[in-house]
């Protein structure tokens, strides 16, 4: 059966780190359309986390949404953003400032990276109306 994730062969090690493709493909027993709608959901919802952890007041705030984004991303096998909600996870925003900041931006940057790695995989499987719009919003 073709999967979704399988549609377009992984080319490099990079996107695998970005996007483990195999991952949500047996998650979802190879149905592509399960596994469109659940990246259509992650690409719609990860953002919302992120906000979450940018306007964090606290310490229980900033590890609540970390941890959440954490295991979204690891559901889907967004390894790369996974790692990195797993490192601003620990971080402890009283004493390191300044690693908050760092934190965001590499969160950002992982979360691009896999949001147009998702976008393609979309609009290779003729799924532009959805992915490709939210990988954008």
């Amino acid at each position: 059966m073709d999967t979704l994730l399988s549609t377009r062969p992984d080319t490099g090690a990079c996107k695998a780190d970005v996007l483990d493709r195999p991952h949500l493909a047996r998650y979802t027993l190879g149905d592509a359309a399960l596994e469109a709608e659940i990246l259509e959901l992650f690409v719609r919802q990860a953002p919302v986390t992120m906000s979450r952890l940018t306007k964090s007041c606290d310490d229980r705030q900033w590890r609540e949404a970390a941890h959440t984004l954490k295991g979204s991303a690891r559901a889907v096998g967004a390894k790369r953003l996974a790692a990195t909600a797993e490192a601003c996870e620990r971080i402890d925003r009283r004493t390191s400032p300044g690693a908050v900041e760092g934190c965001l931006g590499d969160v950002a940057d992982a979360y691009a990276e896999v949001a147009a790695l998702i976008d393609q995989i979309c609009r290779d499987a003729g799924r532009q109306l959805h992915c490709a719009q939210l990988a954008h919003a």
